[in-house]
């Protein structure tokens, strides 16, 4: 057809990017919409290749071709958790900086419930639908996007000094009700049979939050140790602490630019500075308005090294996956960054180059807050 006819002249001389499809089957909802289209595409573009990720042998092999194919482009469709195991498959989590330039590169077909670093790497809060037009326009941005780099943390924990698996996140990590919320949130639509739209895990995701605020809710300055750069913190009576490496929470809501309790001694949030921001909420009503995109919290800290030392059980989540965690000592240290790409207009002038924020050494914490104090 004429609409085919044209999507095929664009992608003629592009032979020399490889490009390639990880998805999660599930993403928003069941019904069999994206699958078809992505039939369709891999007719129109052979040597696409795709990958249902929830697949081992599948992804396995996709992602082993990827690696070794220079320059290969990644188009993920999924929620927030789809896009963080790709980019653990695809980049490893190694300290070297090697990555920044052998790693493939990712772009984001958002199709989760909150779709935050989508959000914030232009590609959209979500996927009206999932026809075949959709997915080849996809595909164009794809070839053009210009790329750049996202930190990444490492979250490892230390329980009575047994080594726990390490987690690596791009988004964020949280302690307390925050985490309680997704966790009772995760169990329930685990528990369900039947898979669910974006609007259906919105509402589970309201019941989940006033079923464990109903709950006694811990005042965490009571049983958690914060340590940013050296410097140990006394932190206010706090429900829920969340360590935000991008400006995107909560479906979409911007913590830390947007605070209404701004303090003029933080700097303005990177996603590639090397440095995250510790946001608590004090209550509550703060979570709930949170969720309702309103930033009402409290900025504690920027730092470039974090340690967290818990005293009881609680529940903590890395990039929206929860688990109920026992008391330890966690550390959160950067490791080697993710190649991005982003969905915003390219840049004419650069043929696909490499934009990045200059990394510039951090300010310990202790320092910048002795400054401010003086001020």
């Amino acid at each position: 057809n004429a609409e085919y006819g044209e999507f095929a002249a664009e992608m003629e001389g592009e032979e020399d990017v490889r490009l390639f499809i990880l998805y999660n089957p599930s993403s928003g909802g069941a019904d069999g919409t994206l699958q078809e289209s992505l039939g369709a595409l891999g007719a129109e573009m052979p040597g696409l290749w795709m990958a249902d990720i929830t697949v081992p042998e599948a992804r396995e092999n996709l992602v082993l071709d990827a690696v070794q194919e220079p320059g290969s482009r990644v188009l993920v469709i999924g929620g927030d958790g789809t896009v963080s195991w790709a980019l653990q498959l695809l980049h490893g989590d190694e300290d070297a900086a090697s990555s920044e330039t052998s790693a493939p590169c990712i772009a984001i077909c958002p199709g989760g419930t909150g779709n935050d670093l989508s959000r914030v790497m232009g590609w959209g809060k979500e996927v009206k639908n999932w026809e075949l037009e959709t997915l080849r326009d996809r595909v164009r941005k794809l070839r053009l996007a210009d790329e750049v780099l996202l930190d990444r943390w490492r979250l490892s924990q230390y329980p009575f000094g047994i080594s726990e698996p390490e987690r690596v996140f791009t988004n964020y990590f949280s302690i307390g009700l925050d985490a309680a919320i997704a966790l009772d949130f995760h169990t329930s639509r685990q528990s369900s049979d039947k898979a669910s739209g974006v609007g259906m895990n919105k509402m589970k995701y309201l019941t989940s939050g006033i079923s464990a605020a109903m709950d006694r809710v811990d005042n965490l300055a009571t049983c958690i140790e914060l340590e940013c750069d050296g410097e140990i913190l006394i932190l206010p009576e706090l429900v829920a602490i969340v360590v935000l490496n991008i400006g995107s929470y909560g479906a979409g809501t911007d913590l830390w630019s947007k605070s209404k309790k701004r303090d003029p001694c933080f700097t303005q949030q990177s996603i590639s500075d090397g440095v995250v921001e510790v946001f608590g909420f004090e209550s509550v009503a703060q979570l709930g308005m949170a969720q309702l995109g309103q930033s009402t919290g409290v900025m504690i800290a920027q730092c470039s090294h974090l340690r967290v030392t818990t005293t009881k059980e609680m529940a903590w989540q890395v990039d929206g996956e929860p688990w109920l965690q026992g008391a330890c000592s966690a550390e959160v240290n950067s490791i080697s960054p993710a190649r991005m790409l982003s969905g915003r207009r390219p840049n004419a002038n650069s043929n696909r180059a490499m934009v990045r924020a200059e990394r510039v050494p951090a300010e310990p914490f202790a320092e910048k807050a002795e400054g401010c104090k003086q001020q």
